[in-house]
């Protein structure tokens, strides 16, 4: 160890976010971590489903204490606890509610790590979390971070999730959505909620030409069905063939997982590009405005991107994705098919509008999410107090 190496705090990262590809919040949590890295040696704890024993690697700067997290089934967790929802579960069995629990899985050995470790702070990332606040050990002195990545707001109610919650000295929101919701149910820890403005960097100078091939159409829309290629897809929604017969005199570009095109009413060109963000930024950067058809993700990544290059968007209502538009008003939301037809053609028609939006999104995304300097110190400061 270095003498630069020894004077730097320690950091621990607890999630079972780490290495899932594809995931938004796992890419939003390598975003989180390496701002940390900046100023301190951060540990990343783990808990992994695939693994069999405790283990140790290295990824880029950081290194990674695998712990087995066994019995994790999270699909069936979120199934069940939907039902319970919509049944209007108030007097829902306490049997019941320890059956979602341990559908997120149990992980043994935490607590001897973290004393090993001895981080300056640990922080929690990724709720619900696979064990209770008492399996946590706290070496003297040490601060207790959680950034919560919900995926499902309602999860501010979850007895676990609110124990870890009220154990915390703070807390990182990730989209006004959160905050609010956060705040809401924590109204006595309101000052300890700071927003993480997670910042994006963006390579303007290789969008300068636009994608190759989509020029020839001129004037486009871009409509984002998959992203990226592994991300999750509805199966049924918006057609492509619907959309573009909508909004006229148009062309529709569209991403759809590994197979992208952009057509008018005459032609259709297959783009045959790698499907990385690269590329759709420069489908971004000279598009009308952005369709986004996808399951709603926990952060809304390609909204504020879309914002960043002046491209109003398009999202579903109750989203991360809402959530930022509305504090913006920099874009529009749909509750249904018809809607994001109707939103369409309205921000099609109406050149006032769609300039509006496009400044009010580029002033909020800039302001919020593409300072990296401010971006590095802020979670820092959060995380090490």
């Amino acid at each position: 160890m270095t003498n630069l190496e020894a004077r730097r705090p320690v950091i621990c990262i607890v999630t079972a976010l780490w290495d899932q590809s594809g995931r938004e919040s796992s890419e939003v949590l390598r975003l989180l971590a390496g701002a940390l890295a900046r100023r301190a040696t951060v540990e990343v704890v783990f808990l992994d489903p695939s693994a069999d024993r405790p283990t140790t690697s290295l990824d880029s700067v950081f290194k990674i204490h695998h712990l087995p997290l066994v019995g994790m089934r999270p699909f069936a967790s979120s199934l069940l606890r939907g039902a319970l929802r919509a049944a209007g579960a108030s007097g829902t069995p306490p049997s019941l509610i320890e059956y979602t629990h341990l559908l997120e899985g149990s992980v043994t050995g935490l607590r001897d790590l973290l004393d090993e470790l001895a981080p300056s702070s640990i922080v929690i990332a990724g709720l619900p979390a696979p064990f209770v606040v008492d399996e946590l050990s706290r070496p003297e002195g040490a601060r207790v971070v959680v950034w919560p990545l919900l995926a499902d707001l309602e999860l501010v109610k979850d007895e676990r999730v609110a124990a870890i919650l009220d154990r915390a000295d703070a807390i990182g929101s990730l989209h006004p959505g959160e905050h609010h919701a956060l705040v809401a149910a924590l109204p006595g820890k309101a000052s300890t909620i700071t927003p993480l403005d997670v910042a994006l960097t963006l390579n303007r100078p290789a969008t300068e030409q636009g994608l190759f091939g989509v020029s020839w159409f001129g004037r486009y829309v871009l409509v984002i069905r998959q992203f990226p290629s592994d991300g999750a897809r509805f199966d049924r929604s918006v057609t492509h063939e619907l959309l573009r017969s909508v909004l006229g005199d148009i062309a529709v570009a569209e991403v759809d997982g590994r197979k992208w095109r952009v057509s008018d009413f005459i032609n259709t060109a297959i783009l045959p590009v790698n499907p990385n963000r690269v590329n759709l930024w420069r489908l971004m950067a000279h598009a009308t405005f952005t369709v986004d058809l996808r399951p709603p993700g926990p952060f809304g990544r390609e909204t504020i991107e879309s914002m960043l290059f002046s491209s109003p968007p398009i999202v579903a209502e109750g989203s991360a994705a809402h959530s930022h538009v509305l504090a913006a008003n920099g874009g529009l939301w749909y509750r249904n098919a018809g809607e994001v037809l109707d939103l369409a053609s309205t921000l099609i028609d109406d050149d006032g509008l769609r300039s509006s939006l496009s400044q009010n999104g580029l002033r909020y995304a800039s302001e919020h999410h593409e300072q990296m300097a401010t971006f590095v110190t802020r979670t820092n400061a959060l995380v090490l107090g």
